[in-house]
């Protein structure tokens, strides 16, 4: 009885236990190395613009994840000037409360030359 007992309140605990949102930041970076250099799906409820121009002359924006009614973290975008016009549009920079608009966007996850960061680079 003991042992049921103990089994039910493992399964109970990691029910309980939160999973992360699939296509938001925290999804890729928990296993970043499977997800680089290759094209993956983000669900944006709105983007942040970064003051800092990029080196590479790309627009650079920090993206709001939001799917499956959880925050997802946030992750920087980098795009060509036309494109970033484009997915500012599309998502928005206005903070949103609700989210309840989500924009499915696609782009190659990347990694900065220097340091750990990670990125997500929008071609088109």
């Amino acid at each position: 009885m003991k042992r049921s007992f103990a089994a039910f309140l493992l399964v109970a605990a990691m029910l309980r236990a939160q999973t992360v949102p699939v296509f938001t930041a925290d999804y890729y970076r928990v296993n970043p190395e499977r997800y680089l250099g290759k094209e993956v799906t983000l669900a944006v409820a709105y983007l942040m613009p970064q003051e800092a121009p990029r080196e590479d002359g790309l627009r650079a924006f920090n993206a709001n994840t939001y799917n499956q009614n959880q925050f997802g973290g946030h992750i920087p975008i980098a795009a060509p000037p036309e494109v970033a016009t484009r997915l500012a549009a599309q998502c928005g920079t206005q903070h949103v409360w609700n989210h309840s608009h989500i924009t499915f966007i696609r782009g190659v996850f990347m990694k900065e030359k220097m340091g750990d960061r990670y990125y997500v680079y929008v071609p088109k």
